[in-house]
Parts: structure tokens; sequence; C-alpha cells
């Protein structure tokens, strides 16, 4: 199978670097940088079946209690992706720290609330993964599943 190219959304301010992978076999990805529509992340040609949005701890923060209406309008115009995925660098550990830091402790299970309402309401599957070098390789393995049930789907139907 040929690598699957990662896109990346031109509005990506600090993209995820997909060399130094510890993939079976793969230590790097090709990418390509271009205006989605929707999400941070996809596979070209598969645009329309994965939907990748990435999320540091203050980014998380600002989307849930300032711009909750903007991105459930994206969660919405998403729908139309087969997969729906939210990385979030971070652990719920370092995201209740980051609030604490704040003086914003007390607003911690009403964020947790919210993801899980984004979780059921719009099928989105949250991830929460440490590192941009974690980030990195679960959006790569993503890509490649991605891509080879795209195959073996239409394999099946030819």
């Amino acid at each position: 199978m040929e690598l699957p190219t990662i896109l990346i959304d031109t509005r990506e301010q600090t993209p995820l670097e997909f060399t130094g992978l510890h993939i079976r076999g793969v230590n790097s990805m090709p990418t390509k940088v271009q205006k989605l529509d929707e999400g941070d992340y996809s596979v070209e040609g598969l645009e329309d079946v994965l939907f990748i949005e990435r999320k540091s701890v203050n980014d998380l923060y600002g989307t849930i209690f300032k711009g909750r209406e903007r991105f459930e309008r994206e969660l919405t115009r998403a729908q139309k992706q087969q997969k729906r995925y939210l990385i979030i660098e971070a652990t719920p550990y370092l995201f209740l720290k980051y609030l604490q830091n704040h003086d914003k402790m007390h607003m911690y299970n009403a964020a947790i609330a919210t993801l899980e309402s984004f979780a059921q309401k719009y099928d989105l599957r949250i991830r929460w993964l440490k590192t941009r070098e974690g980030s990195a390789e679960y959006v790569a393995k993503l890509a490649i599943r991605t891509k080879l049930e795209q195959e073996n789907k239409d394999e099946i139907h030819a």
C-alpha cells in the first residue's frame, strides 16, 4: 500500500510533524498543506471520510468557554465525514492543572461534560494524547487505517 498523504489545513498555526514516527516500518508520512473546509487534518482523497481537529490545552479552554458556538458549527458541518476525531494534546489531569493555574478549576466538570456532550451529539471520538509526537503518531495511524479500510471497501464493492 502506498502511504496516504496527510492533509494539513492552511490555518493550522503549529502543524504536527510527521517525521521520526515509530509505526511498524513507517518513519515519516507524506503531507500537503491545503485549505480544509473542516478540521485541521485529513487524508488526501478521503476528505469526506476523515475529520481530525487538534487542540492544545489553551485552545481547548477557548473552544469550550469562548468559542463553543463556532466549534459546534464546525462539528455540524463535519457530520458529512464518516469519522470525526478531537485530539487534545494533554491529559485530563494536565487540563485540570491548566484550569487551576488560571483560577478556573471550578469549570473542570463543566468542561468535561461539554466534551462528553460533543462526543455524543456529533459522534466525535475524543483522544487525550500527552505530547505533539503522540498526536502525530495517532494522526498517522488514523490516516493509514482509514486508507486501508477504504481500499478494502472498494475491493469488496468491485
